[in-house]
């Protein structure tokens, strides 16, 4: 068990609670009180705490954390950020376990706000108090018997949490809040859920080893922002997946404008959309949008983990309008979910089925009329569910919004079918429709997810299956390769020409012959020694796209050719002056272009680039991240879900080009994870030729900004 475990795990254990700060002048202390209670504490093991109260909302408080005739397990502080030092320390000098605070005004507020905050921690660390927070609503945990949560929803006539076995952890209070009553509205079970707020002590990686050794939890969800410590939460959600759960991502702050609001919001630095995907894909986790898909998904991942549902099969529909059948037909080719082929045996079933009066044997299956008749319902559901490449049963029969006993029999009949057959059921309403609180209980009961419209629904499902069916590379990867904190970075050094082109020939990495010289004659001597034809690049200090600065020309066939090149180049370059060179290339008969390169980012450390390449990858930006090193089976499956995929592993890269390009990313991947000398390295186009060969035509390589390394230090092995 780590540190942070041990930390974490004050909080679940806890069984006497004081909240200090008791006032009614905000709804947070009755808005506590209602949760302790309704998850489990008794009131005798509530403390109010007070000095400027005798009572608040009819309940007695004392002056101080030291009046209370035992200290408590958890202290919950309500304190604004100019107190929360000083409850702290009272509540260390009584050895008090752990204590989360509500107060802002910390990292989430700038640079003096950080400094408090730092000291906070360093107090806690020092007293040996488990904090959470600052700037937490804190956490509710049916699972565990504590409901610390001081977000109000106490007069919104909600029911409790159901409890069940997903665990969130969060690093939003607000959206949590939300999460938490959409669940409760949904019957939805949970057995924790925590906002770390500003993650001064405990972070989210504390929380997620933890439920990932809960034998309780079998989903985690995780509604992710940034992190201050990225290895604790990649070792985490590593654990998680290494432990057999099953991993929900709701990302937010990744786009530009997020990542700055990311800053502001918590004092986290923050970074783009593809390098979290390139995390994501990693591990195998899967990843939502917004808030219905993430609840609404981890109640299907959790009923789905339940039944032991693998992801296999493809998805057998039920529904009583044509014109559904045709819309979710449509959604699920948009969202790449699979339809089942009914066999012919499964068809004749369904239309020998008595009462199928509207020959309904194909999938999605209209029932139409007849779908209000059991017997029928029956027999067409058991003909389905049966089906070999049915390995899911989505359905939406007659869904009133008032509860109806009768409708709600027709679906029991689907789902004992589906039971019978070991196949999952989800049921899904047409909208977000205002559906009565007894439809939600009674699927429940069941163990059968109610998901709210066809489209969100249908675009849950895939994130839900593409976390039980991807694969996860994580194997082998160490946990060093990411940073323990985050490391911002300056500006890199670029190597020369003749640098790089060593580098790339120390390494034993396939380029193009080439040669680098001063003049036109040497340039045309340079061509026919490598052969025509051959193309011609200015070389400028400073310059590093050549294309775009109108540097390069290419199949030139002659030595006359290569002259006039060169001069073309020189007048399109007058102000380099002296330092003008040329380089002189092979040409080669190009089956694909790709670009890959490395970047080091301040969270996550050195990130693989690999897409489209050529002159117009960024106007194509068809890329996608790596965490290296990688294997081949990684890097195809990356470049298969590109929009240009096809194209760079279709039919005219086949055979040996192909492995030689997985090969080659693979091993470029393990020498940047292992050279940390190293900044950033471009190479466009990497290209893969008609004769079967990848070559490097272009690259560009920098040392690191924090790296005081020479050429011989970047090249030694």
């Amino acid at each position: 068990m780590t540190a942070g475990e041990r930390l974490a795990g004050r909080f679940l254990a806890a069984r006497t609670v004081a909240v200090v700060g008791a006032s009614e002048r905000q709804h947070h202390t009755q808005a506590v009180l209602y949760h302790l209670q309704n998850y489990g504490m008794p009131r005798s093991s509530i403390s109010l705490v007070s000095p400027n109260h005798a009572q608040v909302h009819g309940e007695p408080c004392v002056p101080s954390l030291a009046d209370l005739a035992d200290p408590p397990a958890l202290v919950i502080s309500l304190a604004p950020a100019s107190r929360v030092s000083g409850v702290l320390t009272e509540a260390g000098k009584l050895r008090v376990p752990a204590m989360l605070s509500i107060a802002e005004g910390f990292a989430d507020a700038g640079h003096d706000g950080r400094q408090r905050q730092d000291e906070l921690a360093t107090m806690a660390r020092e007293l040996d108090v488990a904090l959470l927070g600052p700037n937490t609503l804190g956490y509710i945990a049916p699972g565990f018997g504590v409901g610390a949560w001081v977000g109000d929803w106490t007069s919104w006539g909600l029911p409790p949490l159901a409890a069940g076995r997903i665990s969130i952890v969060a690093q939003s209070s607000g959206m949590l809040n939300l999460l938490l009553q959409l669940a409760a509205r949904r019957r939805i079970g949970i057995r924790a859920a925590v906002s770390v707020g500003n993650e001064a002590m405990v972070d989210a990686g504390d929380f997620i080893q933890t439920f990932a050794a809960d034998p309780g939890t079998n989903v985690i969800g995780l509604v992710l922002e940034s992190t201050s410590r990225p290895r604790t939460l990649v070792t985490a959600l590593r654990a998680a997946r290494e432990a057999g759960k099953h991993v929900m991502v709701l990302k937010f702050g990744s786009s530009a404008l997020g990542m700055r609001n990311a800053a502001s919001h918590s004092g986290r630095l923050a970074s783009g959309t593809r390098i979290w995907e390139a995390l994501f894909a990693k591990l195998g986790l899967g990843v939502t949008e917004d808030f219905d898909q993430f609840i609404d998904g981890l109640g299907v991942a959790g009923s789905l983990r339940d039944v032991g549902y693998d992801g296999r099969g493809a998805l057998g529909v039920l529904s009583v309008s044509g014109g559904d059948c045709g819309l979710v037909s449509d959604l699920c080719e948009s969202q790449g979910l699979r339809l089942a082929t009914l066999s012919a045996q499964t068809r004749e079933r369904m239309l020998a089925a008595d009462g199928n009066r509207t020959a309904a044997s194909s999938n999605p299956v209209d029932l139409g009329l007849i779908g209000h008749a059991t017997g029928v319902v029956r027999e067409i559901s058991a003909a389905v569910a049966e089906d070999e490449d049915v390995g899911l049963i989505v359905t939406r029969l007659a869904l009133p919004w008032q509860f109806s006993p009768q409708v709600a029999a027709l679906y029991e009949v689907v789902h004992e079918q589906a039971q019978r057959a070991g196949r999952p059921l989800v049921v899904m309403s047409r909208a977000a429709e205002p559906l009565d609180q007894a439809w939600f209980e009674h699927f429940n009961e069941r163990g059968v997810p109610l998901v709210t419209s066809y489209g969100l629904g249908l675009r849950m499902l895939r994130d839900v299956l593409a976390g039980l069916q991807r694969p996860s590379w994580h194997q082998g990867w160490p946990a060093e390769a990411v940073p323990e904190e985050p490391r911002p970075r300056g500006e890199d050094q670029l190597l020369g020409a003749e640098e790089t082109a060593a580098w790339l020939a120390g390494l034993g990495l396939p380029a193009v012959a080439a040669r680098i010289v001063r003049t036109a004659d040497e340039a045309a001597d340079a061509a026919a020694e490598i052969g025509f034809p051959v193309c011609v690049k200015g070389i400028v200090p400073g310059v590093v796209h050549k294309s775009a600065a109108g540097l390069v020309r290419l199949s030139i066939g002659d030595p006359d050719g290569v002259r006039a090149a060169c001069a073309e180049i020189a007048d399109r370059a007058g102000h380099a002056g002296a330092a003008l060179r040329f380089e002189v290339q092979q040409m080669v008969e190009v089956a694909a272009e790709v670009m890959l390169g490395m970047t080091r980012d301040p969270l996550m450390g050195p990130i693989i680039t690999i897409g489209a390449g050529g002159t117009d990858v960024e106007q194509v930006a068809d890329v996608s991240c790596l965490l290296p090193p990688v294997i081949p089976d990684e890097v195809a499956d990356c470049l298969g879900r590109l929009r240009t995929g096809a194209r760079l592993l279709g039919p005219q890269t086949a055979g040996p080009a192909r492995q030689a390009l997985l090969d080659l990313v693979a091993a470029f991947s393990m020498e940047m994870a292992r050279n940390s000398r190293l900044g950033q390295v471009d190479l466009n186009p990497v290209v893969l030729t008609t004769a079967g060969e990848v070559k490097i035509v272009d690259a560009v390589v920098a040392i690191a900004a924090d790296s005081q390394a020479s050429l011989a230090d970047v090249e030694d092995r």
